[in-house]
């Protein structure tokens, strides 16, 4: 930020502090607090924004559940976010469910791993890590997302 002298007056010249002009819009919304998802667990959730498919476009799978037989449906991120909407209710997807249990649902691929010192010793990485490694090995055109300009 830069100073400015302010106008002289009977305050002696006193510097005053201006903000920055912008192109960003501020937003005054106002959103109820809510409490953490992982509370209960003793941690903190954040979330700044959706990196897949925005970001990079990455191959980690999502999971759609048989609402009778349980049977799994795989699907990639992208095609998840065109029938997101329709799971439960119309369509192909009628008859299943989106399961948020974080070690056997849909997004499982999507949350770290409980992993031990050996497993990390062994070389074994998060689903995040090895996302992303095998996105960055592809050239720029086909990991990139939309947000790069």
């Amino acid at each position: 930020m830069s100073w400015q002298r302010g106008a002289q007056s009977a305050n002696f010249g006193l510097m005053i502090k201006r903000k920055p002009k912008t192109a960003q819009m501020e937003l005054a919304l106002m959103r109820p607090r809510e409490p953490d998802r992982n509370r209960h667990l003793g941690g903190r959730s954040f979330y700044f924004f959706d990196f897949d498919d925005n970001i990079a476009f990455l191959s980690t799978p999502c999971f759609v559940f048989h609402k009778d037989t349980g049977s799994e449906v795989v699907m990639n991120s992208g095609e998840f976010a065109r029938v997101s909407g329709s799971i439960g209710k119309t369509g192909a997807f009628a008859d299943y469910k989106i399961d948020y249990n974080d070690q056997s649902g849909t997004f499982r691929c999507f949350r770290d791993k409980d992993m031990s010192f050996l497993h990390k010793l062994m070389g074994q990485k998060q689903a995040f890590v090895e996302d992303i490694a095998a996105a960055l090995g592809h050239p720029d055109v086909h990991w990139k997302g939309p947000s790069w300009s």
